[in-house]
């Protein structure tokens, strides 16, 4: 049985996912149990990864400006305490300066005790981290 998330983590959007996946799989059974429809399955995945409320630092190790003025955004290459590296970019352009630090507590990531957002990133190995970071310079 698929289960919504906590209550307050994250958003609506992916508690409705997880309920209309348990709906088609539900759905899917009564039609497999039924002659008159036709058998459909469900994927498991379907289901959205899990946010945890975990707590991650990230220590800003370097930075670089790009973009022409009044469009100008950061690239930042940053070393996480679960030991893994990423090239973030904040949503609204904040230069992060290398040795700082950014937080992610209960879904939210923060700088200087300021809610921020990220763009979508991945995590890497410190080598690839560096490498993408260099395509960008």
């Amino acid at each position: 049985m698929l289960l919504a998330w906590p209550e307050g983590c994250c958003s609506d959007h992916q508690n409705a996912g997880v309920q209309a996946a348990e709906r088609l799989r539900s759905l899917a059974w009564a039609a497999r149990e039924s002659q008159y429809f036709s058998y459909t399955t469900v994927a498991e995945g379907m289901m959205m990864k899990s946010k945890q409320s975990v707590f991650i630092v990230g220590e800003i190790l370097s930075n670089s400006l790009h973009g022409q003025t009044g469009q100008s955004y950061c690239i930042h290459r940053v070393r996480f305490n679960n030991g893994k590296y990423a090239v973030v970019r904040e949503a609204s352009g904040i230069c992060f300066k290398p040795g700082e630090f950014i937080q992610r507590n209960d879904c939210q990531w923060f700088y200087n005790f300021i809610q921020i957002r990220l763009l979508s990133f991945e995590y890497l190995d410190d080598a690839e981290s560096s490498r993408q970071f260099l395509e960008y310079q």
